[in-house]
């Protein structure tokens, strides 16, 4: 109400989950990371908001806490916020998502809303 947060927007993938990381180990010489490519980008925005895919994302390879606290906080640096106003970001895009719906069904969407904020706030 005060207008002292101002949301912040960047570009958003919207399913950024494993599923839809491919890796093909053979084409680099990192063996434990090889090149990758993210696919389904029929969901993306250009005015996103920031966090969403970085929750999905953490929440779909299992990050742990301490790994995951630590690259939410680089994200917040970067992005010039705080933890707390970072939870906004996640309530706006989980908003946004849920007004479309069209290609997700609405039970997977809730799920995965849950299990995002569930990271987001205990890292688990």
């Amino acid at each position: 109400r005060s207008g002292d947060w101002q949301p912040k927007h960047v570009a958003m993938h919207g399913d950024l989950w494993a599923g839809n990381v491919l890796v093909d180990r053979h084409l680099d010489t990192d063996p434990k990371f090889g090149r990758f490519v993210i696919i389904d980008w029929a969901g993306s925005r250009l005015h996103g908001y920031p966090l969403y895919d970085l929750l999905r994302l953490a929440e779909s390879f299992g990050l742990s806490g301490r790994t995951f606290f630590r690259a939410l906080d680089g994200y917040c640096a970067a992005l010039g916020c705080t933890r707390n106003e970072a939870r906004y970001a996640f309530a706006n895009a989980s908003a946004e998502l849920g007004q479309r719906l069209e290609h997700w069904p609405r039970e997977s969407y809730l799920a995965a809303v849950d299990r995002c904020y569930q990271k987001l706030m205990t890292g688990r």
